[in-house]
Order: structure tokens, then C-alpha cells, then sequence
């Protein structure tokens, strides 16, 4: 890219814009043309001019797409400079855009769950329900990521809107023998390893996130004795942890010897039925058309009284009881 097309969009000028396509009118293809490359949408969307990004993903929609030298395409540079309405704009255009991969695999859901942007994950999540399934070159699900960067909440968040739309697919499948499209795969996310075969289990213990684990042990399908690639279990390997850890996960290989069936119905399980559904109330509010500014204010308010909510609650209602009923 030429300096004076580079200069037009840090401006965010349009009309210059088009006074360069009037000199050349083939200045847009033959950046379009190269694999790798830094296009006038790149610069646009760091710089933050929302509407000279929008007249180029008019122009040259493929640009949205296209990594720079570095690995990053225009929605990964806005992020990292913070230019969320830039974000949104492109998204209204194209919504797969939260699932291009970047640099080392990483998508744009990647990166606000390592950032912990929680308004922006949850608005990720509902406008593009598959980007929960990419995972990195590490192996890295955007489950590890958040975990891995201690970004609590913005695991809650992935884990409420998982269930919700877990429990919503079951909802479906009698209707229909095939569940749908969308959520193929998504039952095996919370199992899933990294490189080094580790678990969402190993990684929580790993940094001593207690909250995390017993979220997760009682989580139904996560498998409790997967080994990773040295042939550890959550029980073998960690690193020193802290002694409500150890008491967890101690408490943890008890339960084993319990029959599901027999396993008390805890407050715990209430507190996730009804922290589901607000969190269900809150992602179809999502989809009400109103302002950006408006919509950004009651993203965050919900978001956080939302996580903050549900770590209050658990953490009042203390150590979850595994206690088999009386008979």
C-alpha cells in the first residue's frame, strides 16, 4: 500500500479516498491480490474511523478477512487498540468475523476472553455462536484462555452460555433427530486438551482457581480422570496448591465412589438453574435494536451483575455437600 492511500485511511477520509480510486482505479485490487498485507481497513480500524472502515468493507469486503504481515486482520488490530465500535460495525457486516483466525490461531473470541472484555465476549458469543469451537495452535479453546489469564468472569460467561445453549439443543433434539448445525462438537469443549493434553480441570487446579474447580467438578460430562501428556490426573503432577484446593480435591475423589443417581440435588445446582436462565434473559436482550452507546451501557451493567452475582452467591453458600441422601 502505497503512502498516500496509507495516509487517507489513518485520516479517515473519505473523499480523499475516492479522489486516489479516480487516479487509479485498480488501487484497491492490486492490495487485494497479496495474501499477506496491510490494507487501507487495517489502518482504518486501529485508527478507529468507523465510517472510512465502513465504506472500504463496502468496497473491498475481502480486506475484513485478510492478515496483515504480522497475523493480524483488522478486527484483531481494533481490538487491540481498543476500538470496539469499530468492532461492532464490522461485525454488523459480517459475523463470522469473530472466528478468523489470526496469529497462532487466535480469533477475535480469543482475545476478549484472554482481555476479559466481558461485553464484548458475550456479544461475540450471541451473534456467532460457532467461534466457541476454534480452538489455537496450542489447542487452546477460548475455555483456556480465559482460565490461563485468570479472567474469572469472562469463564463464567463462557461456561453459562455453553449450558444454556447445551440445555437448549437438548430441548430440540426430540423434535428433530439431528441436533443442530450450530452446536455439532460443542458437547466435548469442556474435555477438550491443549498441547500438553491438559484439561480445563488440570489447567483450574494448576492455578489454584477453586471456584472453577468445584464449578467444574460438578458440571455434568466433564470427565474427572483424564490424564495429559505426562500421564497426570488432576490428583498427580500440579504444582504446590492451596489447602481448600487440596480439601477440594480431595472431596472430589470421594464423590467418585458415589452413584450418580444417589448424589444429593445441592443449593448450588438451584444457584445454576437460575444464574442460566437471567444469563439466557440477558443474551436474548442482546438482540434488541437499540443504540450503540445505549447498548454498550447495558451490556456492561448486565454482564457484570451477572458474574458478580453468581460469584456472591457461591461463595455464601460455602464448600458444595456431596452428601448421598438418607435413606
Amino acid at each position: 500500500m502505497d503512502q498516500s492511500l496509507r495516509d487517507v485511511a489513518q485520516q479517515g477520509n473519505i473523499d480523499a479516498l475516492y479522489a486516489l480510486i479516480r487516479m487509479d482505479v485498480k488501487v484497491l485490487d492490486r492490495i487485494d491480490e497479496l495474501p499477506f498485507v496491510e490494507s487501507p481497513l487495517h489502518v482504518a480500524a486501529f485508527a478507529g474511523h468507523t465510517r472510512f472502515a465502513s465504506e472500504i468493507m463496502r468496497l473491498k469486503q475481502s480486506f475484513s478477512k485478510k492478515p496483515n504481515e504480522d497475523g493480524f486482520t483488522p478486527v484483531h488490530l481494533a481490538l487491540q487498540n481498543n476500538q470496539t465500535e469499530v468492532v461492532r460495525q464490522l461485525l454488523d457486516v459480517d459475523e463470522d468475523l469473530v472466528r478468523v483466525q489470526g496469529k497462532e490461531g487466535m480469533t477475535p473470541l480469543h482475545y476478549v476472553a484472554q482481555t476479559g472484555n466481558l461485553v464484548l465476549l458475550a456479544e461475540f458469543l450471541n451473534v456467532c455462536p460457532k467461534s466457541i469451537k476454534n480452538v489455537t495452535i496450542r489447542g487452546d479453546t477460548a475455555f483456556h484462555i480465559a482460565l490461563k489469564n485468570n479472567q474469572i468472569d469472562a469463564f463464567n460467561i463462557l461456561m453459562n452460555w455453553y449450558k444454556r445453549t447445551r440445555f437448549n439443543d437438548k430441548l430440540a433434539s426430540h423434535n428433530k433427530q439431528d441436533k443442530d448445525a450450530l452446536l455439532s462438537g460443542v458437547g466435548d469443549l469442556l474435555n477438550s486438551k491443549d498441547e500438553e493434553g491438559n484439561t480445563l480441570l488440570h489447567v483450574a487446579v494448576s492455578q489454584n482457581q477453586t471456584q472453577v474447580v468445584q464449578r467444574l467438578l460438578n458440571s455434568d460430562g466433564v470427565t474427572i480422570n483424564s490424564k495429559n501428556l505426562e500421564g497426570c490426573t488432576i490428583w498427580q503432577g500440579q504444582r504446590p496448591i492451596s489447602r481448600e484446593m487440596g480439601h477440594m480435591l480431595h472431596e472430589g475423589r470421594e464423590v467418585l465412589r458415589i452413584s450418580p443417581s444417589r448424589r444429593a440435588i445441592t443449593h448450588e445446582v438451584y444457584l445454576r438453574y437460575n444464574f442460566d436462565r437471567d444469563f439466557q434473559s440477558f443474551m436474548l436482550r442482546l438482540q434488541m435494536r437499540i443504540p450503540n452507546e445505549l447498548r454498550s451501557i447495558l451490556l456492561v451493567v448486565a454482564v457484570l451483575y451477572l458474574t458478580i452475582n453468581f460469584q456472591l452467591l457461591l461463595c455464601n453458600n460455602g464448600p458444595i455437600n456431596r452428601t448421598p441422601p438418607m435413606e
